[in-house]
């Protein structure tokens, strides 16, 4: 299995995070990790959620954090999310995540 990995935030230049966006139509499996706080704002990313909705990917998603908009958008998308504790946490939902597929 190939994996590739963007990593992007609410500040990546919104040139870079479009660069993600033929990453994701090509992708066969998308997994979103997600790192939040309640008040920033989504910004660029908005772009990644976008593409994700216009291709009509199905993605997962470990999320830790607190983001009533994000949690809002990802329930848009019909995006399944787990939350985490801990990177060790984030690890383990990952690989089980990719061994189920």
């Amino acid at each position: 299995m190939d994996v590739l990995i963007a990593e992007l935030d609410n500040h990546s230049e919104t040139y870079l995070t479009s660069q993600a966006l033929p990453l994701i139509e090509r992708a066969e499996q998308v997994i979103l990790h997600i790192e939040c706080l309640n008040k920033e704002e989504l910004g660029p990313l908005k772009v990644l959620f976008e593409g994700l909705r216009k291709h009509k990917k199905l993605a997962n998603c470990v999320f830790s954090g607190e983001h009533a908009g994000l949690e809002q958008m990802l329930k848009m998308l019909r995006i399944p999310y787990k939350p985490y504790e801990g990177l060790e946490s984030a690890q383990k939902l990952i690989e089980g995540i990719l061994t189920d597929s």
